[in-house]
């Protein structure tokens, strides 16, 4: 990755925890809706397979105001949050290494750049991704050192059909 565009996906994923950190963010006339953004160049390369239940997901916002779900990384139990603004799944390390990702530390580059220093982190490929009632295979995510909450972005959330909110309940997949 050449430098500027390695600047730029440091640049973009700040950003992104800066808003994850700062909280919601409330438009005038529009529902609050969480906004992270962590850009990622890379095409993801993984297939749905097929589902028992096209049913949508419904998922109530929580004491803080976020919407999360339970699902599974490589058959590992795993909470995630609703992040409509990550353009990827993001993983914490401790996520990552409990579901037999093989995380290795030592090869995290520099990805963002935080009041309390650079932030590390690095690509890899989970083998299998359960959520909503439907699995993934080969799922591209981001492993980041230092995060607390694991991200379903888009690259997910647009294979489920895509994502509504209404008040305090948030629809995954088609509504028709």
């Amino acid at each position: 990755m050449n430098r500027l565009t390695f600047t730029a996906f440091a640049a973009v994923l700040f950003m992104g925890l800066l808003a994850m950190i700062a909280g919601r963010l409330v438009i005038p006339g529009q529902q609050a809706v969480e906004k992270t953004t962590i850009k990622s160049k890379a095409k993801s390369h993984f297939a749905a397979e097929p589902e028992a239940s096209p049913d949508p997901t419904v998922i109530r916002r929580d004491s803080s105001g976020r919407f999360s779900l339970d699902a599974k990384v490589n058959g590992n139990d795993t909470r995630f949050l609703v992040d409509t603004g990550a353009d990827v799944v993001v993983l914490t390390v401790a996520t990552a290494q409990n579901s037999g990702v093989p995380v290795d530390t030592s090869s995290f580059q520099p990805i963002v750049q935080t009041a309390s220093g650079e932030g590390k982190g690095a690509r890899y490929t989970v083998h299998e991704l359960e959520v909503a009632g439907r699995s993934f295979r080969n799922v591209d995510v981001v492993v980041v050192e230092g995060l607390e909450t694991n991200l379903l972005g888009q690259t997910l959330i647009s294979k489920l059909g895509g994502v509504s909110v209404n008040g305090d309940s948030m629809v995954l997949g088609k509504t028709e």
